[in-house]
């Protein structure tokens, strides 16, 4: 028949013997009844479970949808084979205030911390359109009685939630429901208790755990174990029991061998301190009726069959505390998560056969990520993380006049990565100066900027910067390259007062740009492509010697050939003009019929630029 999530799994059984295989012996228990008798759970020396049996309560309480009874809590003693004896309604020293447990509707599974003073068991709650929808309540023994049971403040009638399982210390809670964005029908999900007793908003515990289908019935173990059943497809039929390795998140989570695991359903898996035994429920065929519970000897401890560990240190060998590890798998699921202990040592269940990416990550140090990869059955892989820590570098710049020294302000500084591409914007400070952080830079980094300087008043000027980043700190850029401009006025108009331009040379007799040559006009095409709005003429000087005309003209060639070099290569190429002055503009004495040196006519042979408009 159709299971009822979280009420009880209904098969009509017969009783048969107990089964085994090398590493399961499973016996049924003679306290089984013809109704669902499930879900059992360690009590102080006995066991807590969940049954719909009557013969025990004066009135017949019948749920309308099976015509069973409703569930009610019972305990009974353990004796040497596993039996449950003296069975009876839960009650003193475990009894509640009269009418708040074992009620006309359900009460169970329950789940009990360690110390047996707290516990969460599965209610009713009110009755919606027809339908009585599940919740989780909790309790504490106090002076020997326990107190009103209190529900968690997520309980909603628009969902269910139930089979809570507590942590051995009582802070972390796992259960079921079929809140709204879960995996599947019903999820098992998270929650840790605060100091003040309530508990955490509920975190799905995962694809690792959840499925598409029906995942429930959670038993947390103190060595870090998750059991849970599903009807998930792979199994064997019906509910099957699985267990997962909680190391931050779950991992390696496997279906349980037969005999646990049978065609019917099986669930509510508990299993004792040292692992060696343990109870279970099933509807399989040899039972008293609908559900049973089942005593198992279990002969090999849950582990997983493969880790990974090692040391987190510095970049110096020094470890590394509290850094957090995520430990993904090839899927890109998160399966576990931990912190790094006083040693920086850290440890990981994997799957001996799978492949995993680690995460590291601390403040104040660059994260890293590791692959590793498991070696097989009962190895253990070591893999160490080296973390460096994060540079506080950063670029420190002072523009300046060029002439004067004087700090400039307002200046709109570009920084251009010409690794990257990336482009930001400063605005100098009263003293001249900018900072931009290098966050995402470390230590042997390379860099390389193209820095663009512009200011009202001021010739506009580029320069390049590189540098290898060898130490933490402040890097002054104006203490290594020439973060300058030169302040325009009326008694300036030169381009060589601004920029170093070597004198422009050419072949006798002709105005053909040499290599040489094409360097220097290489600057003044940078200036002008950086102040788009100036205008330049560009005048061809000769000495004195020979004619003047064929100097005139000749010096004509030679200022229309540069200018042109020129304006093939700016923003609005009419912005610069040629012009040739032959022997007409000298600057020493060296006129016609004057012996000079070599040196004296030189100095009358050059090519000026005069910033014409601005």
């Amino acid at each position: 028949m159709k299971k009822i999530i979280f009420l009880t799994f209904l098969l009509s059984s017969l009783f048969t013997t107990a089964q085994s295989n090398s590493r399961y012996t499973i016996t049924h228990l003679n306290i089984n009844t013809n109704d669902a008798d499930f879900s059992p759970i360690y009590f102080r020396d006995q066991i807590v479970f969940a049954s719909s049996r009557a013969t025990v309560q004066p009135v017949k309480r019948v749920w309308i949808q099976n015509n069973l009874p409703f569930f009610d809590l019972y305990q009974a003693y353990k004796d040497q084979d596993g039996q449950l004896t003296k069975v009876k309604a839960f009650e003193k020293p475990a009894c509640f205030t009269p009418n708040k447990l074992n009620r006309k509707w359900n009460d169970g599974p329950a789940s009990f911390n360690r110390s047996c003073d707290y516990m969460a068991f599965t209610q009713n709650q009110m009755e919606i359109d027809g339908v009585k929808r599940l919740r989780i309540v909790t309790s504490e023994l106090v002076n020997d009685r326990w107190s009103e049971p209190k529900g968690l403040y997520f309980d909603n009638v628009s969902f269910n939630a139930g089979h809570p399982a507590l942590s051995p210390d009582g802070n972390t809670m796992y259960f079921a429901s079929d809140m709204p964005g879960g995996l599947g029908g019903v999820d098992i999900y998270k929650s840790t208790r605060r100091t003040d007793g309530t508990w955490s908003t509920p975190v799905n515990a995962g694809p690792s755990v959840n499925s598409p289908n029906n995942d429930m019935f959670p038993f947390v173990h103190e060595d870090n174990l998750l059991f849970f059943a599903s009807d998930r497809p792979g199994g064997k039929g019906g509910m099957d029991i699985y267990v997962g390795f909680i190391t931050g998140g779950i991992s390696l989570v496997e279906r349980l061998e037969s005999p646990i695991n049978t065609e019917a359903d099986d669930f509510g898996f508990i299993l004792s301190d040292d692992q060696k035994s343990g109870y279970f429920s099933s509807n399989r065929e040899g039972g008293k009726g609908n559900d049973d519970i089942y005593y198992f000897v279990n002969n090999k401890k849950f582990t997983s069959s493969g880790r990974v560990s090692g040391i987190v240190t510095d970049q110096f060998g020094a470890p590394l505390s509290e850094t957090k590890i995520d430990l993904v798998n090839a899927n890109g699921i998160v399966t576990g998560t931990t912190i790094t202990a006083s040693d920086g040592s850290y440890s990981f269940d994997i799957d001996p056969k799978g492949t995993y990416t680690l995460k590291a990550a601390r403040t104040s140090y660059m994260p890293r990520t590791e692959s590793v990869k498991g070696a097989g059955d009962g190895v253990e892989v070591t893999k160490n993380i080296s973390l460096e820590k994060e540079a506080s570098m950063s670029l420190f710049g002072k523009l300046t006049e060029k002439t004067s020294g004087e700090p400039i302000k307002n200046a709109k500084v570009t920084l251009i990565d010409n690794l990257s591409g990336k482009q930001e914007i400063f605005t100098t400070d009263e003293n001249g100066t900018f900072l931009k952080a290098l966050s995402d830079k470390k230590l042997r980094d390379r860099v390389s900027y193209q820095i663009k300087m512009e200011a009202q008043g001021y010739l506009s000027n580029s320069i390049t910067y590189n540098k290898l980043l060898d130490r933490d700190g402040q890097y002054d850029v104006h203490a290594e390259a020439e973060l300058k401009l030169k302040l325009i006025s009326a008694g300036i108009s030169k381009l060589e007062d601004f920029i170093d331009v070597k004198p422009i040379f050419f072949d006798i007799g002709k105005s053909d740009i040499r290599p040489d040559a094409a360097k220097e006009l290489d600057k003044i095409v940078q200036v002008m492509n950086d102040n788009p709005t100036i205008e330049v003429e560009l005048g061809a000087h000769t000495d004195s010697r020979g004619d003047a005309a064929k100097n005139l003209t000749l010096s004509q060639e030679r200022a229309t050939s540069s200018a042109n070099y020129i304006k093939a290569r700016i923003t609005n190429p009419d912005r610069i003009f040629g012009k040739g002055y032959g022997e007409t503009q000298l600057k020493n004495r060296c006129s016609d019929g004057v012996q000079c040196s070599e040196q004296e006519h030189s100095a009358n042979r050059r090519t000026e630029f005069k910033i014409v408009k601005n």
